[in-house]
């Protein structure tokens, strides 16, 4: 996964690493709207890899890392 999620973007393996990101309710900068979209396109790349079962298990997930 790490190579799959590397492949598409640096940015989106680094967002699955970083124990410290948060999502904000307001993005006001572009570092942070740069994350979130890191986050939303690493969790969809991560969802499509899953089995419906696994997928029901972490779907509630709002964080790459946390899947």
């Amino acid at each position: 996964m790490t190579v799959y999620l590397q492949s598409i973007s640096t940015r989106i393996w680094e967002i699955c690493e970083d124990e410290c990101y948060e999502i904000l309710a307001a993005r006001v900068g572009q570092e942070q709207i740069d994350q979130h979209e890191a986050n939303s396109k690493a969790r969809n790349a991560i969802f499509s890899c899953l089995s419906p079962t696994e997928f029901n298990h972490v779907s509630h997930h709002a964080k790459a890392q946390e899947i």
